[in-house]
């Protein structure tokens, strides 16, 4: 695990003192600082990378994977998070807040690699005032398709039918704490949407035993309706730098639509993608007159000057392309001759269909570039704008989903309008896969 700032080590055991020490607060009061401190921490945990996380699930979920958190401890945080938010009202505050000491003890201890100063020992509590439940795990499944049947809401389970296994009967658990919690929008959705019974893709399925005869399953993600299959660029529109907002796709609805110069220049940038995957040794001077049959009518309401600056800027789409496509695939070990242009896929595992600008698959090695040709919004740690990186991320999942095992996808998004480094890699993120969800 990395280590933090031994000056901000210090001044969180100081915060804590604070708080305990603060008689004007209230127990739950003491609990939702404590709570705020924790949230701080993985702030700074994740605070290099500058991805976007719109739930703080999805933050500490990144986080334990990217800093190795042991397994227990994450299960106590979200166990927090969870009891604060939820059931702040039926535990009691004195046990919130000795559980958020206690977390609070093992991160900074983990994280500055040395014990608690003598000063502060006093404040944390040597054992957690809840019991660990650890959950006998007989089998793990990557994928089960689902019918749900009914809801047992006081136990936070449903009734399925497994059509993977001949519709054998079976209880699936959701509102974990360290595992499903997100999706327990979906589960609402059932129940006042949708009804039952109804079809669920159950993803990274545990299987362990349960109360009765029957199996339970503990999936990590739970898609309803499957066989409905989503865009994956209208759902990765829905991200931004500063979270995700899904009634962007309502907005984009009603938005009426027309051709800008950005819309036309990644129209242009699209078509020579083709022309040069198709023909690297291609001019743009024999090139660029097929441009004007890509939208005539726009070309004819424009200009002398407006249609030579397009042609001007797409001038440079085209040789930071070319570059791209004759240096840098090869750098990367992309073969031209092995892609495939603008293939579709379609993913009823996740609820997902797209279109790929460029897909390599040769063996088990495949590859992903997504083109655009604007600016990145926000760009990440990887230098890649939030939506873009949802986008590609997406497309990750729904080639794993076709070739199961056989792919492990290496993700690229290429700005043809980016002077430096146009093409940048794009790693998995699973706990920002599952939020996409």
């Amino acid at each position: 695990m990395e280590k933090l700032n031994p000056a901000l080590i210090d001044l969180f055991y100081k915060e804590i003192r604070k708080v305990h020490d603060n008689g004007e607060l209230s127990g739950l009061d003491k609990a939702w600082a404590y709570h705020r401190l924790l949230e701080l921490i993985f702030i700074e945990l994740t605070k290099a990378e500058n991805l976007a996380f719109t739930t703080l699930f999805a933050r500490i979920a990144y986080a334990a994977h990217r800093h190795r958190l042991d397994k227990k401890l994450t299960y106590w945080v979200h166990l927090f998070r969870r009891k604060l938010r939820s059931e702040g009202h039926k535990t009691e505050p004195a046990e919130l807040s000795q559980l958020a000491l206690y977390i609070l003890h093992q991160l900074l201890v983990n994280l500055s690699g040395e014990q608690v100063p003598a000063d502060f020992r006093k404040y944390f509590p040597a054992e957690p005032p809840f019991e660990y439940k650890s959950v006998a795990v007989k089998e793990f499944r990557p994928y089960v398709r689902a019918t749900a049947v009914q809801d047992d809401e006081e136990n936070d389970r449903m009734l399925i039918h497994d059509e993977n296994n001949e519709g054998a009967t079976a209880w699936l658990q959701y509102n974990i704490p360290d595992r499903n919690e997100p999706f327990n929008k979906s589960i609402r959705a059932i129940r006042k949407v949708f009804g039952f019974p109804v079809t669920l893709s159950l993803l990274d399925v545990e299987v362990a035993e349960g109360d009765d005869d029957l199996p339970l399953y503990r999936p990590r993600g739970i898609v309803i309706e499957p066989d409905y299959l989503m865009d994956v660029t209208t759902v990765a529109s829905c991200f931004t730098g500063y979270g995700s907002e899904p009634m962007i796709y309502l907005l984009y609805k009603f938005l009426p639509s027309e051709t800008s110069k950005p819309m036309m220049l990644g129209n242009i940038a699209n078509f020579f993608l083709d022309e040069l995957m198709n023909n690297p040794e291609a001019t743009f001077k024999e090139t660029f007159p097929g441009v004007f049959r890509l939208n005539p009518l726009v070309f004819s309401l424009w200009n002398n000057q407006e249609v030579k600056e397009v042609m001007q800027k797409s001038q440079g789409h085209w040789s930071r392309l070319k570059k791209v496509i004759s240096q840098d695939f090869e750098k990367e070990e992309i073969e031209r001759e092995a892609c495939f242009l603008e293939p579709s896929f379609y993913d009823p595992v996740h609820g997902l269909q797209g279109r790929l600008d460029v897909f390599q698959k040769k063996g088990s090695k495949s590859v992903i570039v997504e083109l655009k040709s604007g600016s990145p919004f926000m760009k990440n740690i990887h230098q890649i704008g939030a939506s873009h990186y949802v986008q590609t991320l997406l497309y990750d999942m729904m080639v794993r989903a076709t070739f199961g095992e056989k792919v492990d996808p290496a993700n690229y998004i290429l700005y043809s309008k980016e002077e430096l480094k146009q093409l940048r890699y794009a790693p998995p993120n699973k706990a920002i896969q599952m939020e996409a969800l």
